[in-house]
């Protein structure tokens, strides 16, 4: 009788753990059957659906299983069509930008939210897109393989980040706008350096690159080409809180006709190139500087923090040109600040301060150029001859209507020449036979005029002459 007992009760317990075994194998199978899905949009022009593919067949499915919450794009629902594994949400899209898609309450179907990117003609108007992806590089990828012409593509970098040299050019696209910013918690600056040395970005044919705040461009100072390279029709956009720095080679160059610079804001430094423009190099087109700051770049002849030439202009209305260097000893060298070579230069405000140059010009040398100032300041320079200014033929026009270049009478605003002889030139120099110079302060109201016409040259102001 015991013996029959206890075997009932093996029995039992047996039976009792077979049972929980299979009913844990239901389960996890029931994991295995969840169904998975992806959601896009129909089109990266103008979004009129949301396309949903399952990994496996979807029955009685209704658009009100499906929530769409907006975010930085906004859409209207509409009605859901397809079978199997493929659905199709129609959708009105109000503004272009992020939405979120959610299967809500349907069982076997992951409730796992998707961001989806939605688009929106706007007849030609540029329209504002966040790019997505988990990299800079995908982002700048798929601006490439999805460029399409007027649109704005807004690239935000929340890490530190090494890239290939990219070159922006987007054939048979126009008045493409790429805007790169900082985002993520914290207020450090995002770092884009290279993976390779080369040129970082150029930017071309009728694209327009702004960097904003929070984005620093740096060469980790081995780099040996131009952080930016501007080409063609092309535009680059400098805004307060950007950077282009550290590189071994100049931070900007800016080549074209029709190629042109802008500089809102933000800071150009301790960039150091083998020949001439340490901070940026303007050769045609236009460079504007608005604010900002160029600082402590280097190069070991001729313009040490701007260089602009053959034909190119450069308009100063504000921000500061300081503590650059050129170290050529030659008469082709200097131009500790800025360099103007067959070129122009207006300099309506803003300072060039504290620049040196071994040879001719501690803040700006000129050759062949037009030189007019009308604002700013240009102090605390130092250079062979030329303290503040150099000019070597074409025509400088201090005028009457503001700006202050100091003498060698300031105390630490004057600008300095190391020239032993007597024709030192500390405000101005003007290379001719007879030695025409300013060693006094020029004011604010007072011209001071020179140019050369037929070879002869034309003075008015208060110049000395031997």
């Amino acid at each position: 009788m015991k013996k029959k007992t206890i075997f009932t009760l093996l029995f039992l317990l047996f039976t009792l753990l077979f049972f929980t075994l299979i009913t844990a194998c239901d389960e996890d199978t029931g994991e295995d059957d969840i169904v998975t899905y992806t959601a896009v949009a129909n089109n990266t022009t103008d979004t009129t659906a949301i396309t949903l593919t399952f990994s496996s067949t979807v029955t009685e499915l209704n658009a009100s299983d499906i929530t769409i919450t907006n975010g930085t794009g906004s859409v209207t629902k509409g009605a859901l069509t397809g079978s199997g594994t493929s659905w199709t949400l129609a959708v009105t899209v109000t503004t272009a930008g992020n939405v979120s898609v959610e299967i809500k309450n349907k069982t076997g179907i992951e409730s796992a939210g998707k961001t989806v990117q939605v688009y929106k003609d706007d007849g030609g108007n540029a329209a504002e897109i966040t790019v997505q992806g988990t990299t800079l590089e995908a982002k700048l990828q798929w601006i490439k393989d999805n460029a399409a012409s007027d649109k704005h593509y807004i690239v935000e970098v929340s890490e530190d980040e090494a890239i290939a040299p990219y070159v922006m050019e987007y054939t048979g696209k126009t008045g493409i706008r790429i805007t790169i910013i900082g985002v993520g918690a914290g207020d450090s600056d995002r770092k884009i350096s290279l993976t390779q040395n080369g040129i970082l970005f150029q930017v071309r044919l009728d694209v327009q690159l702004t960097l904003e705040n929070r984005i620093t461009l740096t060469g980790n100072g081995t780099n040996n080409s131009a952080l930016i390279q501007v080409v063609g029709n092309a535009t680059l956009i400098m805004k307060a809180g950007s950077k282009i720095t550290n590189n071994k080679y100049r931070g900007v160059t800016v080549d074209g006709a029709d190629a042109s610079f802008v500089m809102d804001g933000g800071e150009i430094s301790h960039n150091e190139v083998n020949n001439d423009g340490g901070g940026v190099l303007v050769w045609y087109g236009t460079f504007v500087m608005n604010d900002g700051l160029i600082t402590k770049n280097k190069v070991p002849t001729t313009g040490g923090g701007v260089l602009v030439g053959n034909g190119a202009s450069f308009t100063m209305n504000g921000g500061t040109i300081s503590e650059n260097h050129a170290e050529g000893g030659t008469t082709i060298s200097g131009g500790g600040g800025v360099r103007i070579s067959e070129a122009s230069f207006t300099m309506n405000n803003g300072k060039i301060i504290k620049n040196t140059a071994v040879s001719e010009g501690g803040g700006i040398k000129s050759t062949s150029s037009t030189i007019t100032m009308s604002g700013g300041t240009i102090a605390g320079n130092s250079a062979y001859q030329g303290g503040g200014v150099h000019i070597r033929g074409g025509s400088f026009d201090k005028t009457v209507d503001g700006g202050i270049i100091y003498g060698s009478d300031e105390g630490e605003n004057s600008n300095n020449v190391t020239f032993a002889g007597l024709y030192k030139g500390y405000a101005v120099y003007v290379y001719v036979l007879n030695e025409v110079r300013r060693d006094t302060t020029v004011t604010e109201t007072e011209r001071l005029y020179c140019s050369f016409e037929s070879g002869t040259l034309v003075t008015e102001g208060n110049w000395l002459q031997q």
